[in-house]
């Protein structure tokens, strides 16, 4: 939405540039994608005023629930079927660094759900790690779109980090302890 801007009259006799509109971003949409299950992927929607503050707290909430209910907590390992008992004990590749292994073959799950993901070494397995942070990827953010939510990113006095491709184009922000970080999709 466009704002007009009221101010004093630029002088003539010198060049200018007349700002006449601001504009209020009115609307977003983001889009969640869970990785282990797909009934927690969402699309969430908003129209209506102080959208820059109203996006980055409903992500932050969203992030704030996925991280506690699902991404802080382990899973063990469902029981294997005997089809997943034949593969452990037919395979001795490792399915994380695909290497022969030759030595501690383990059994590798998915911390999430606890589904068997496959043999692995136990190197290998102890050094597979969740990242401890929730990627997001956003269209156009080193373009326009960034100076909208920039500053709603910093109001609350957190820790904001800003990485950027030139001083004036953030390309990627770190907030929020250490479990979102927002990528520039671009």
């Amino acid at each position: 939405m466009l704002e007009p801007i009221y101010g004093s009259e630029p002088d003539p006799s010198k060049l200018y540039s007349l700002k006449c509109y601001a504009h209020e971003p009115y609307s977003f949409a983001y889009y969640i994608k869970c990785s282990f299950d797909d009934n927690l992927s969402k699309l969430q929607i908003y129209r209506g005023e102080n959208v820059a503050s109203i996006f980055i707290q409903k992500l932050e909430e969203e992030m704030i629930w996925m991280y506690s209910d699902y991404l802080s907590k382990v899973v063990e390992m469902m029981p294997l079927t005997d089809e997943q008992k034949r593969h452990f004990e037919e395979t001795s590749i490792c399915h994380i660094c695909e290497k022969l292994i030759e030595h501690e073959k383990v059994f590798d799950h998915n911390h999430q759900t606890g589904a068997y993901r496959g043999p692995a070494h136990m190197t290998c397995n102890l050094n597979y790690k969740e990242p401890k942070y929730i990627p997001v990827v956003l269209h156009n953010l080193s373009n326009y779109d960034s100076h909208l939510f920039v500053k709603s990113l910093a109001l609350n006095k957190e820790e904001l980090n800003v990485i950027a491709q030139k001083l004036s184009m953030p390309n990627n922000f770190a907030k929020r302890k250490d479990f979102l970080v927002m990528k520039n999709l671009n």
